[in-house]
């Protein structure tokens, strides 16, 4: 997938929406065909419809940057790191959160997180959900945290 820029430019996760609505729209080509030429009204997907589900701080900043919804699951090591900017990085202050992490090397701080410290106070094993400031990121450990319904998802066969 070629887009215009990388993460933390929204571009690839516009792309990507674009490109659902493309087979959406061939798809719906299909079904006026096989409805004998009577055309049924296409709404394209926007922005503010999707959720992008991500690891990464540039990832969160990307689909903030969208206009979409992110529910950011980071890995246990990035987690630790990033204990007490949690609101930035979902808020999508990038920059700021870039900044905190310098000033913390800076000063000597441990950046890296040792495989014998996951776990340990990082929130693992805890279900644990924070919420940025306007609402529309989160930040659950594990994607089995995942709220279906908040999201107004219902899986048939499910609950």
């Amino acid at each position: 997938m070629a887009s215009k820029q990388g993460k933390p430019a929204g571009d690839v996760f516009l792309l990507a929406m674009e490109r659902i609505n493309k087979v959406s729209f061939f798809a719906s080509q299909r079904q006026d065909d096989a409805n004998e030429g009577r055309k049924d009204e296409l709404r394209r997907l926007q922005a503010n419809e999707c959720l992008v589900f991500e690891d990464s701080i540039a990832g969160v900043a990307a689909g903030r940057a969208a206009g979409m919804r992110v529910c950011w699951v980071p890995h246990a090591g990035l987690r630790a790191v990033c204990r007490g900017m949690e609101k930035e990085v979902l808020d999508g202050k990038m920059e700021e959160v870039e900044g905190r992490l310098l000033a913390l090397e800076a000063e000597g701080g441990e950046m890296r997180v040792s495989t014998t410290d996951v776990g340990k106070g990082d929130g693992a094993g805890k279900k644990e959900r924070i919420v940025s400031d306007d609402g529309w990121a989160e930040m659950i450990n594990s994607l089995e945290e995942f709220d279906y319904a908040r999201y107004g998802i219902r899986i048939e066969g499910w609950g």
